[in-house]
């Protein structure tokens, strides 16, 4: 009774630690892209860097567009579009002095592999190359919202290119060698669990 007992520890033990091997914890990534500036009702003026992130699990390209604050129609401007994630980095610099004076918001827009968007959004954007700054100065705790739209694709999306390779991902090769050292480990502990049962018989 005491070694089927013990088997039944050994065998559930071996399982987990097997399964633990091959099939390991998924990394949590974040899906949406990021803008680190401008911030929210920060006023720009002249070339205006647009910095951020858009290296998001499932990058499929990405585009940065404009709009009035208060437009009711809801227009956005494209400014431009990459299928290079960028990781905390420029993501492109708004030249601001071909547009009026005006409050914009900007849109970063994150098209994934699995056919959704996801976008982030600035509001309050002050462009002042014409007239002077006001004295209010933007909210350093402004963020900005990220929201996950299931929006369908583009009718043209653009084209990806090669990327460099994903440090993250897993071939094939790491999948055998997972099967390969969790089957080892299996035997090996077979063979103990064989030896502890041969020396108790003794």
């Amino acid at each position: 009774m005491l070694d089927s007992t013990l088997a039944m520890k050994v065998w559930s033990l071996t399982l987990l630690l097997a399964g633990w091997l091959i099939f390991p914890l998924p990394v949590l990534a974040q899906q949406a892209g990021i803008v680190t500036a401008p911030i929210s009702g920060q006023a720009v003026q002249g070339a205006t860097p647009i910095t951020g992130t858009t290296d998001v699990e499932g990058f499929q390209s990405a585009e940065i567009a404009f709009a009035y604050q208060d437009d009711p129609t809801n227009t956005w401007f494209l400014i431009t579009q990459s299928d290079i994630p960028v990781l905390g980095d420029t993501l492109t610099v708004w030249d601001t002095t071909t547009i009026t004076d005006s409050t914009y918001k900007l849109r970063l827009r994150i098209f994934l592999s699995d056919g959704s968007v996801v976008d982030t959004f600035v509001t309050n954007i002050r462009v002042r190359n014409y007239t002077p700054l006001e004295t209010p100065t933007p909210d350093p705790a402004a963020r900005p919202t990220p929201g996950l739209l299931p929006l369908p694709l583009p009718t043209d999306p653009p084209q990806p290119t090669p990327l460099s390779p994903n440090s993250a991902a897993v071939t094939s090769h790491d999948v055998y060698r997972a099967a390969l050292r969790g089957a080892l480990t299996i035997i090996f502990l077979f063979v103990v669990f064989g030896l502890l049962i041969r020396i108790r018989r003794r």
